[in-house]
Formats: structure tokens, C-alpha cells, sequence
């Protein structure tokens, strides 16, 4: 039944709960925090569809007014008790620099939503991060769960990447790249060319910054770019760690991201623009769920959807 569906899948975000209440004291990196976020809002999505499923079974057939019952009151091992502990759950995960609410969006506190573990009258149901719901038999379903919550629930897509050296002036750097044929241009975050202390040009209204990108694989095998300098620009790929299974299957190649399985924030980007330089001859199809590789001058990127 989908009461059960709802059960397991907040029991998954209680657990999930307990490991960041027992989470050392130190401060976490962005790129975790970033995982966390993403882990909150897959399982959070299964929630809030099974939430609708459920409820709307309950009210269809009165021989489970018990499970109603049990629900409303806000029982200990109830949906609703779940809820609210999906719901300080999200609030922990509420801190990451990029994740806070508009103004209009904000949760309300949980002393002001809820007392004593029960609805408080008269509340309204706040964003699906929040604490405070109203009743089963006043709130039909939550709000609906987005595509890519539901896509990368069902499997893991890897981003084609490559560790690059970026030659700017007499400095050298190896960086992360993400390799990204539909961005017009390249770019690099504002954060990182600052920290690397990269000389920018103004075009126009936009800052941009020219480096010469090598092969790690070969040194000879290098091209000129111009980076456009971006705020924000920071891609956290993969959103969840692929097991070593998965890594395996291109054991035998020479990668152009030997960690493509782990998640690792990316802050430079290469564009259309840099598309003839990159790829070449040779490629690897998808096969049993696997992500596929194809060659480039920086070894094999690997990419696709990952369901195993």
C-alpha cells in the first residue's frame, strides 16, 4: 500500500537525520553540503509522492480510518510523526549558502507551526522544506515533485569531465573541467579566478580571462581559450557516490577523470568553443545501465545516466 511506500521512504530521510545529528563538529566543505542538500531533496520528493498516494487511499476507503486516526495524531512511527522528522531533516540541510528561501518562501519556525507534536489550528502548510502541514483530510498532496528529483532517484547521471592543466601566463593549474558542448562559451567562476589570481580583460560588460588548456595525457596536445568570468558558477557532478562496480568497467582506459564516481564541485567549464579541440576519435556506448565514454585529448570522459 502506499502507506507503507510513505513510511520506508521517510524512515530513509530519518535516517538520513540521524547521520548528520552524529556528523563531526567541523565545518563541512561546500561539495558536501551540496550532497547533502541534493540527498534531502531526492529522498523528500519519494515523500511527498507517496504522501499524496497515501492520503488520498485513505480517504477513498473507510476501513482505514485507524491509519487516519494514527496519522492525524501525530503518533510516534506514524506518516505524519515521519514528516516532521523530514522535515528538521530539510531544516539541516537549510544552511548551505545558495539553498535559502525567498522572503515569501521562508518555513515558518517549529514552535510556530507545531506544539507539542500537533498541527497548531488554523496554520497554513508551508514550502515543502518546512516543518508545519495541515491534516491529511485538509491537504490532499504536497507540492509536486520536480523531474530531475524523480530522474535522479531512479539513476545517477555523470557529467563528462576532465582534469586539465590551464596555463595562464608563467602559472600552471590543474583543474576540474566540465566539458559542455551546448554552452556557447567557456567560462570559469568569479571565486576561483580570483583565488588563482588570473588577469581579466573587460569586453564589453563582461570580464574574460585568456588561458591555454593542456592535456594531462599528452603536453603537446593543448589549445587557446577565452574564459568568461562567472559569478557563481559551481557544479557539484556527480550528486551521489557510483559504486567501484561501475568505476570498473573502464578500468582498462585511460581516463580523463579517474574519480568521475565521486562527486566533485567544477568550476570551470569548456564550452562549443573549445568542442574541435576536445574530442576525438573513438567511443564507448552505454551498455547495461552503464554510462557511456567517449575519446578526447584529456583520455576517456565518461558520461550518461547510470543505473546500476
Amino acid at each position: 500500500m502506499a502507506l507503507d511506500d510513505f513510511i520506508a521512504a521517510s524512515d530513509r530521510l530519518s535516517h538520513f537525520e540521524a547521520i548528520l545529528a552524529g556528523s563531526s563538529q567541523t565545518v563541512p566543505s561546500l561539495s558536501s553540503l551540496r550532497i547533502r542538500r541534493d540527498q534531502v531533496q531526492n529522498i523528500w520528493a519519494i515523500i511527498e509522492q507517496e504522501y499524496g498516494r497515501c492520503s488520498k487511499a485513505l480517504r477513498e476507503d473507510p476501513s482505514n480510518a485507524k491509519d487516519l486516526t494514527a496519522i492525524q495524531a501525530n503518533t510516534p512511527g506514524s506518516p505524519a510523526g515521519a514528516r516532521t522528522n523530514a522535515g528538521n531533516a530539510a531544516k539541516a540541510a537549510r544552511p548551505l549558502g545558495s539553498l535559502a528561501a525567498p522572503p515569501s518562501q521562508a518555513p515558518r519556525s517549529d514552535t510556530a507551526v507545531r506544539r507539542h507534536g500537533k498541527a497548531v489550528p488554523g496554520t497554513g502548510a508551508v514550502d515543502h522544506h518546512g516543518v508545519g502541514h495541515l491534516p491529511l483530510h485538509e491537504q490532499a498532496t504536497g507540492p509536486p515533485p520536480t523531474l530531475a528529483s524523480l530522474l535522479q532517484h531512479m539513476s545517477t547521471n555523470v557529467l563528462p569531465t576532465a582534469v586539465v592543466r590551464l596555463h595562464v601566463g608563467d602559472s600552471s593549474f590543474v583543474l576540474l573541467a566540465l566539458y559542455d558542448p551546448c554552452a556557447a562559451v567557456s567560462s570559469i567562476s568569479a571565486s576561483l579566478a580570483a583565488q588563482l589570481k588570473l588577469p581579466a580583460l573587460h569586453v564589453g560588460e563582461d570580464r574574460v580571462c585568456k588561458a591555454t588548456v593542456a592535456s594531462k595525457v599528452d603536453a603537446d596536445l593543448r589549445f587557446d581559450v577565452l574564459l568568461k568570468i562567472v559569478k557563481g558558477l559551481q557544479i557539484c557532478a556527480p550528486v551521489r557516490p557510483l559504486g567501484d562496480s561501475v568505476r570498473a568497467r573502464f578500468a582498462n582506459l585511460t581516463l580523463a577523470n579517474d574519480n568521475f564516481h565521486r562527486p566533485s564541485t567544477i568550476s570551470l567549464v569548456l564550452g562549443a568553443d573549445a568542442a574541435n579541440h576536445v574530442v576525438t576519435e573513438g567511443f564507448m556506448p552505454s551498455q547495461n545501465g552503464l554510462p557511456m565514454a567517449q575519446s578526447t585529448i584529456f583520455g576517456w570522459m565518461v558520461s550518461g545516466s547510470c543505473s546500476c
